[in-house]
């Protein structure tokens, strides 16, 4: 087995290959079906069978855990952009304790 991380990273004078595309997160009854159809398409055409799959996983891009989203409590340097340029900024991220307890907030 051949781990390339990177199409680029593929040498384009190997035999042809079939590759598969999913996240391959547990090999149930559909993910043997795509596996066995690609095995049984690059049989077929004397190639290599594959898989290219993702790292890290989609949904930690598209749909990341909210703790993730915001950075921790602090006082940031940051750049602001408006219509007049980019300028340097401070950004300040923490909750507001003198008004009681409530979510973070995110204040430039």
């Amino acid at each position: 087995m051949d781990v390339v991380y990177g199409l680029v990273s593929l040498d384009p004078d190997r035999a042809p290959a079939v590759l598969a595309l999913g996240t391959f997160d547990g090999v149930h009854l559909g993910h043997q079906a795509l596996l066995r159809e690609t095995v049984r398409r690059a049989r077929e055409i004397g190639g290599r069978a594959g898989t290219i799959t993702f790292d890290p996983h989609p949904l930690a891009v598209i749909a990341p855990p909210e703790e993730k989203l915001v950075p921790a409590a602090g006082i940031y340097a940051a750049l602001a952009r408006t219509e007049r340029g980019t300028h340097q900024a401070a950004v300040s991220i923490g909750t507001r304790p003198t008004f009681g307890p409530g979510a973070v907030v995110v204040e430039a």
